[in-house]
Order: C-alpha cells, then sequence, then structure tokens
C-alpha cells in the first residue's frame, strides 16, 4: 500500500525539482544535464544532513527518499 501511494507522489516530486532546475540552467549560459544537478545537490545535502542531524536521522530521511527511486 505505501508504494502505490509514496511512489507516484515521490516521482512527480523528482520530476517537478529536475524541471526547475532544468528551467534555472536554461537561464544562463551554460549547458550542463538537471539530472546531474540533481544528483550532485542531493548528494552535498545529504553530508550536509549527516554531518549536523547524525546518522539515525540521516538514515530516516535516506529511506523515504529512496521509496520512490528504488522501486
Amino acid at each position: 500500500m505505501t508504494a502505490w501511494l509514496y511512489v507516484p507522489f515521490g516521482i512527480a516530486c523528482i520530476l517537478a525539482v529536475c524541471f526547475g532546475v532544468h528551467s534555472l540552467i536554461s537561464l544562463s549560459s551554460v549547458s550542463f544535464p538537471a539530472s546531474v544537478a540533481c544528483m550532485i545537490g542531493l548528494f552535498l545535502i545529504l553530508v550536509l544532513l549527516q554531518a549536523i542531524l547524525g546518522d539515525r536521522k540521516t538514515k530516516q530521511i535516506v529511506s523515504l527518499i529512496d521509496i520512490p527511486v528504488s522501486s
């Protein structure tokens, strides 16, 4: 049941963020894939959260992100 609720919502959020990043990148003269920029941003955010919040809280956040990504 969780997959039926979280996966479509999570995928829609991921696509919306990628579209927003693509729109921002297209305003500049730089040509860079939005998906790669989002992946780098997510990595940096997770590293920062691990340093601030610790392992346990970061693993909870990763478990929420993992549901729509791994399905």
